[in-house]
């Protein structure tokens, strides 16, 4: 909440080859009459360097940021002298970024300036109305080297999937039965390369960013460009009594979808069989809450070190994850362990004595069907990009030649590196400080095909 007795001043740092400093104020309005605060603004108590930007409702009134201002009141004039000794100058256009309720009247109480080395490289201009008496300013800064493009990771359009076109592209890449002669890793690699051959084929990818339950709703829409569009054609009373109406029927509009879209979201969603985080998260998107996602560009803190690139950042969570994993590679180590595992060719089961019967039996395809019927969905796949909503929809062909890998695997002992590889991602955990490293948690994403659930289910395994 503003405070009507103080300046309010907030400042964030930019990370990049030229860091940049944004210093955004707010100075509440101090009135010519009935108003006995005293008015103590004073510019020069604000940082000043070369790569410095000053944005904000300053409410002051000069002709060099506001057109329709004739003689500049007392703290434009002293933000005027201000940016004069300092070398800065105003970015506005002199657009007004304001239309008062009371009168109608339009001015530009907000103020963007900077130096002229940041100023050559920034654009100003007025954003669209969201609802507010202002205006928004957008300010665009090019950087010394184009920066990187953001790239959402894509994700498997299930919904959209041509489910019998991809069953009939897996049965005819595997109807032919493989060699004798082939290894674990050989069977595996021939399986998944079907699937992802069709799964590229009849199964759409997306990153597209979820939008806000109700944000689409085309009521909301039609009133949302009808308030903008009174807005642009504010210039008399009347028209300005149109513009207010149609702010009025937007917002009234916006919460009666919201209202809705909230009861149709716990009448349906909420009522169905689903885990608590995804509710969380779902309620925390339409509150419009924080998120538990690290940004772009969102300094880490390891130590005294500040991480900003996402590759100095993978390497400190790689760091962290190996010394306090349990499994850290050591060479030696490694040899004596396939030494005492070479040893096990010529031990004898107990409980079968190497006939592979009873638990030690191949496994079959009534277990198949029923781990896979077991196997949850809308679960995020491992480094084979397989997901389980592939495997629900295979048909008898490509189930038998997975069958036929998990069977070779069991029997040989030897695992597909893709069984061995995982993916591993870092999670913040509730409520704590997400510039911390040590406030995340690993999660490893496997291949959903790894035949270690099957195992456990297998009584005597």
């Amino acid at each position: 909440m503003r405070s009507p007795h103080t300046t309010e001043v907030c400042g964030v740092r930019i990370l990049d080859q030229s860091p940049i400093d944004i210093i955004n104020i707010y100075r509440p309005p101090i009135r010519a009459t009935n108003d006995e605060r005293e008015d103590r603004f004073d510019p020069r108590c604000l940082p000043v360097n070369r790569q410095t930007l000053l944005v904000g409702d300053v409410n002051a009134h000069h002709p060099a940021w506001d057109r329709n201002c004739d003689l500049e009141d007392a703290v434009g004039d002293r933000l005027d002298c201000w940016l004069e000794d300092v070398g800065w100058s105003p970015l506005n256009s002199g657009d007004p970024t304001l239309i008062s309720y009371r009168t109608g009247g339009q001015s530009a109480p907000d103020l963007a300036a900077c130096g002229p080395e940041l100023a050559v490289r920034t654009r100003w201009s007025l954003g669209p109305d969201l609802g507010s008496d202002h205006l928004p300013m957008v300010i665009e800064i090019r950087g010394v080297s184009d920066p990187p493009q953001r790239r959402r990771k894509t994700r498997w359009a299930h919904h959209r999937a041509d489910w019998k076109k991809f069953s009939d592209s897996c049965e005819e890449a595997l109807r032919e039965a493989p060699p004798e002669e082939l290894s674990t890793q050989q069977l595996y690699t021939r399986f998944s390369t079907a699937l992802q051959t069709a799964s590229k084929a009849h199964i759409p990818k997306g990153a597209r960013r979820d939008p806000k339950p109700w944000a689409l709703h085309p009521e909301v829409q039609r009133a949302v460009e009808e308030r903008r569009a009174a807005r642009r054609e504010v210039h008399d009373p009347e028209s300005k009594a149109r513009w207010l109406e149609a702010k009025r029927r937007a917002a009234e509009v916006t919460e009666r979808v919201t209202q809705q879209s909230y009861r149709d979201f716990v009448s349906t969603e909420l009522n169905q069989s689903t885990s608590v985080g995804r509710v969380s998260r779902l309620l925390k998107k339409w509150e419009g809450a924080e998120d538990d996602e690290q940004r772009d560009g969102e300094a880490m803190r390891v130590g005294n070190r500040l991480l900003v690139t996402a590759e100095e950042k993978a390497n400190a969570f790689a760091h962290q994850y190996a010394t306090v994993s349990r499994q850290v590679r050591a060479p030696k180590i490694d040899r004596a362990t396939r030494r005492r595992t070479q040893q096990f060719d010529h031990y004898n089961c107990a409980d079968c004595q190497n006939a592979r019967t009873g638990c030690c039996s191949p496994f079959s395809e009534e277990e198949l069907v029923l781990a896979i019927q077991r196997t949850q969905l809308r679960k995020s796949p491992g480094p084979d990009n397989i997901t389980p909503e592939m495997i629900k929809h295979l048909g008898p062909v490509a189930r038998g030649a997975l069958l036929k890998a998990i069977n070779r695997s069991w029997k040989t002992g030897e695992v597909p590196r893709e069984w061995r590889a995982a993916t591993i991602v870092p999670i913040p955990k509730a409520n704590k400080d997400k510039k911390l490293l040590a406030n995340y948690r690993p999660i490893a994403l496997t291949s959903c095909n790894s035949w270690n659930a099957n195992c456990e289910r297998r009584p005597g395994s």
